[in-house]
């Protein structure tokens, strides 16, 4: 073999080695799988929120109003319609008077919703979104019912301040204070209810 054919092999050599790093060099390096997108839990979207549930609240509340317009005990409501509803509503006040139980219904949706309220949450948490949710529109619903019960000729009377304040609290019931507005008594089994189940959310 001639020096020349030598030559011609070490550059056969280096052309294949230059080809190879240029190769090597234009691969892609191989890179890591993206970490997965974690989406947060928007607690109280609207999103979350169950339309069927909705919809067997809007007719708890519709029976209730009807009962308390249409289908209550006799005389309840004479000084809304001028005489007795039984008398207004001959056929529409007995199936009305079933309305009464809307309010059931409503503690039937209650029990379910408290437990997606609370899952994933602290003792702490849930106190605070029971609050949150429950006084701010119940004090609205108090300066409302006391502006019509002082201003407006209505058969309720005008409540003392003690009366007034205590049902601030939402803890007339325990007080021994009568309810400005007698559908607050539902108020009282509702938090009880919720102090109950904070046991529960604290004991997990």
């Amino acid at each position: 073999m001639t020096q020349a054919d030598d030559r011609r092999g070490l550059a056969g050599v280096a052309t294949r080695q230059g080809l190879e790093g240029a190769v090597a060099e234009e691969a892609p390096l191989p890179q890591a799988a993206p970490a997965p997108r974690v989406i947060p839990v928007r607690r109280g979207a609207r999103g979350d929120r169950l339309a069927a549930l909705d919809g067997l609240r809007f007719l708890a509340a519709l029976s209730v109003v009807l009962f308390h317009f249409v289908g209550q005990t006799p005389g309840a409501m004479a000084f809304v319609w001028g005489r007795p509803y039984q008398s207004t509503f001959p056929q529409a006040h007995a199936y009305f008077a079933f309305g009464r139980l809307g309010v059931d219904l409503f503690f039937l949706i209650s029990g379910f919703v408290i437990c997606m309220s609370a899952w994933g949450r602290t003792p702490r948490d849930f106190f605070i979104s029971r609050v949150t949710r429950l006084y701010p529109m119940y004090w609205i619903a108090i300066v409302v019912s006391a502006c019509v019960i002082y201003f407006a000729d209505t058969p309720f009377g005008h409540p003392n301040p003690r009366v007034l304040f205590a049902n601030f609290t939402m803890l007339q019931t325990p007080l021994g204070v009568s309810n400005l507005d007698s559908v607050y008594w539902t108020l009282w089994p509702e938090l009880c209810f919720y102090l109950t189940f904070a046991v529960v959310v604290w004991k997990g």
